[in-house]
This record gives C-alpha cells, structure tokens and sequence, in this order.
C-alpha cells in the first residue's frame, strides 16, 4: 500500500518538476522572441511603415490605427497590434 503511495508521490513530483523547467524555458524562448521584435527592428526590417517622428503603420494593410495589449501576467511585455487587421507589429515593455 505505501510503496504505491510513494511512487505516485515520486511521479507527481518529478512530473511537476519537468513541467517547471519546460515552462522556464519556454518562457525564455518567448522573451527572446519579443526582445527580438521592438520598435527599432520594426522600423528597420519594414522602412515603408515608418512615418514620421514615433508613428508606424501596419506593414499589410497600411493602417496607422496600431493598439496596444498587455501580454501574459508577469511578462511585462506589451504587443501593439494593427486596430484594422490584427497583425502583431512589434512588442515592448511596459513602463515600470
């Protein structure tokens, strides 16, 4: 009776420790990603939806209506996103 008890246990544990660190990395992998595709990048990778002084527009519709949402709890991460087709245009952080 114990020995199943504690081989359960040992499953439930190692099982959660496994999804910890897969959740850790992937986590990173995300950040990275987002890190990777800030304003700057978006304006260099795309020149014909930079405009003037701080204002893109979308790179496939053209739209200058870009929203801004909040990513997952924790992240501190903002996505900005075009109001007209819903594309991800670039991510930033939120100011702290």
């Amino acid at each position: 009776m114990w020995d199943v008890f504690y081989t359960l246990l040992g499953i439930v544990i190692s099982s959660t420790i496994a999804f910890a660190y897969v959740a850790s990395k992937y986590k990173g992998l995300l950040e990275r990603n987002w890190e990777r595709h800030s304003f700057a990048w978006y304006c260099e990778a795309f020149p014909h939806a930079a405009r003037a002084g701080m204002e893109v527009a979308c790179r496939h519709c053209g739209s200058g209506r870009v929203t801004v949402k909040n990513l997952m709890n924790h992240t501190f991460m903002r996505s900005h996103c075009c109001e007209n087709c819903g594309e991800t245009l670039y991510f930033s952080r939120e100011k702290m």
